[in-house]
């Protein structure tokens, strides 16, 4: 019998695969992406005042980059840009305050976006200790989480 997945599991598989993760935010909900990807991995989610893309079928994400390609928006970035060994990062909570950047003694930290769409990404994961000074100093709840909770096969 297949595990339950919570509630924060479930999300995660909309928007990340063992290769990539989408921003919604960025997504103009074009579908190029959805036309370009070999695998069936992309789809649409349509909500009354938001439409952008999700992932319908992660797990047969291949990582060959065509959609992130085919994307003039941004949308997608590699899963190294937001999972260490030791947390990940949940860039639709944060508020773009820098705080863990300049806390972070090994320079794992840095910006990605503009205007609205600010967040924290992982420029050096290999470097990353896991002290937790990036979680200490974030004053919002929920941006660092336990990589336990992370349930994706990475590479």
């Amino acid at each position: 019998m297949k595990p339950q997945m919570n509630k924060l599991q479930a999300r995660l598989k909309k928007v990340c695969t063992p290769h990539i993760w989408i921003d919604p935010r960025k997504c103009k909900a074009c579908g190029a992406c959805i036309d370009a990807c070999p695998c069936g991995v992309i789809g649409k989610a349509g909500f009354f005042l938001h439409r952008h893309i999700i992932f319908v079928n992660g797990d047969a994400c291949t990582g060959c980059g065509k959609c992130a390609k085919s994307c003039g928006y941004g949308v997608f970035g590699t899963i190294n840009q937001i999972c260490t060994a030791h947390f990940w990062i949940n860039i639709g909570r944060c508020a773009a305050c820098w705080k863990c950047i300049k806390r972070c003694p090994k320079g794992v930290l840095g910006a990605s976006g503009t205007g609205f769409r600010r967040h924290i990404i992982i420029e050096n994961g290999d470097a990353c200790t896991g002290c937790g000074l990036c979680r200490k100093a974030c004053g919002h709840h929920r941006v660092f989480g336990d990589i336990g909770s992370f349930n994706l096969a990475r590479p």
